[in-house]
């Protein structure tokens, strides 16, 4: 589905570059791997674009347990770009519940690269407790 979507935007070929939404440590050592990194890699070899492991997540927290406001808090100033973003820049992430990541990965990004589309593969039934 998310491959029809990116098709519809007509991209130029070899243009854009992927990237994924950090993982916090403690996730990816349970886990063994970023649910987002898996993706943008499918997403990645589809077309044509370069991977690239953009940025990084210092927070120690899950953000499962948080509330809205927690959650946005939490994030601030826990993610950090590893290098300079391209110009033209596709941004996977796995799991949407309050925006949080996307907004942070935002501010970073901001007036750096000129076309950035962001997509998520699942939208969570978030209500705060």
């Amino acid at each position: 589905m998310i491959c029809k979507y990116i098709s519809d935007l007509n991209l130029p070929d070899n243009n854009y570059y992927v990237a994924f939404s950090p993982s916090i440590k403690k996730s990816v050592k349970e886990k063994g791997f970023i649910p987002a990194k898996m993706i943008a890699y499918y997403v990645s070899k589809y077309y044509g674009f370069k991977l690239v492991d953009l940025f990084e997540n210092s927070n120690r927290l899950r953000q499962a347990q948080l509330d809205h406001k927690q959650r946005k808090e939490n994030l601030k100033n826990k993610i950090s770009l590893k290098a300079s973003p391209p110009e033209n820049l596709i941004i996977i992430d796995d799991v949407f519940t309050t925006g949080s990541t996307f907004l942070e990965i935002a501010r970073l990004i901001e007036n750096k690269s000129k076309n950035v589309f962001g997509f998520t593969i699942a939208k969570a039934d978030y209500k705060d407790k």
